[in-house]
């Protein structure tokens, strides 16, 4: 897909950026959902912007980056690992354990809500704001709908869907912002600022192209 490495590059940056200003908000703990192989966790702790993490993914995913860690030197340890399958239930207590309920913690939802279904994204923020801290800030990553569209990004060919089906991952959700806006509200969240990807992709790559229908949404748990 042409653009999608430079969509990649820069959404990362954003959201390392918009982590640390949270941390100077005040937000001493990180809890990043569907972490993958990113090392955003590992990055944040390592030079205090956090003090401590965890980190939510498929056991499969988890076990590699367990392995991988087991061969590195430092202070990996300050993230913790907990695998769980984010489409199937959304109990997060075992999250909340790994961290101190008396700390104001950020929550890291990225390249996620896209592959769950509607109920499950409701469910999941509900969840969410349900989790024991003082304050929660939420950084999510969502398909932006357009009118008539599909779910997807708009410069795919058919062959990306057919191989995310094939591999059981196709995506279910996507929505247009002040749609997922509400449901925020719906579920107890207040938007704060959504960073368009195609205002990113210019500020960081003047004049370049790239997929423009996967934004970020930056939130914060009501009172």
């Amino acid at each position: 897909m042409p653009g999608i490495v430079r969509h990649w590059v820069v959404r990362k940056h954003a959201i390392e950026a918009i982590a640390r200003r949270s941390a100077s908000d005040g937000f001493s703990q990180l809890m990043v959902l569907g972490a993958g192989f990113d090392s955003l966790a590992f990055r944040l702790t390592s030079d205090s912007t956090f003090a401590r993490a965890v980190e939510a993914d498929h056991p499969e995913t988890q076990r590699v980056v367990s392995r991988t860690l087991d061969h590195i030197a430092g202070d990996v340890r300050r993230v913790a690992l907990v695998p769980i399958d984010l489409g199937h239930g959304t109990q997060l207590d075992s999250l909340a354990q790994s961290l101190d309920p008396a700390q104001p913690t950020l929550i890291v939802c990225e390249g996620v809500l896209m592959y769950l279904c509607e109920p499950q994204v409701r469910s999941l923020l509900q969840a969410l704001h349900e989790l024991p801290f003082p304050r929660a800030r939420l950084i999510a990553t969502f398909m932006n709908r357009h009118p008539g569209g599909t779910i997807g990004f708009r410069s795919q060919s058919r062959l990306v869907g057919a191989w995310l089906r094939r591999r059981g991952e196709p995506m279910r959700w996507a929505s247009p912002s002040d749609s997922f806006v509400r449901m925020l509200n719906d579920t107890g969240w207040s938007s704060l600022e959504t960073h368009w990807a195609s205002d990113l992709r210019r500020q960081r790559f003047p004049g370049a192209d790239g997929p423009d229908d996967e934004d970020i949404m930056l939130a914060e748990r009501m009172a």
